[in-house]
Parts: structure tokens; sequence; C-alpha cells
């Protein structure tokens, strides 16, 4: 297997999310499978506790604008 274009990978997670969102009514239940869905895509891209660290400050950040 050929690897994956960073744009197709972006879109392919988009989906999951969307398709998560999509799931679930209420907020809370939305915002756990976000974060499960967030997590095993970090493991699955063997990201080191660094760049976890990048992406839960981004988050963060989100939260508090």
């Amino acid at each position: 297997m050929g690897k994956e274009e960073p744009n197709h990978r972006l879109e392919t997670l988009k989906g999951k999310f969307e398709n998560v969102v999509n799931d679930y009514d209420h907020p809370g239940m939305k915002i756990l499978a976000l974060s499960q869905v967030l997590v095993f895509e970090m493991d699955r891209l063997k990201m080191t506790e660094e760049q976890r660290s990048g992406v839960s400050q981004i988050l963060q950040s989100l939260y508090t604008k």
C-alpha cells in the first residue's frame, strides 16, 4: 500500500468526525465520541507525546475562544 495523500487523510478524518456527530444527539456524547476517534487516530499515526500535546493545546484554544 502506498502512503496516503495528506488531503485524503484529512477528508477521511473529517468524514469520521461527521459520522460521529451525526450518530449522537446529546452534546456530551458527541464530545466523548469525537475524543475517542481523535485518540484512535493519534495512536494509528503513532504520534509522539509532544505532537499529542500540540493537538491538545490546539483543542483547548478552540474551547476558550
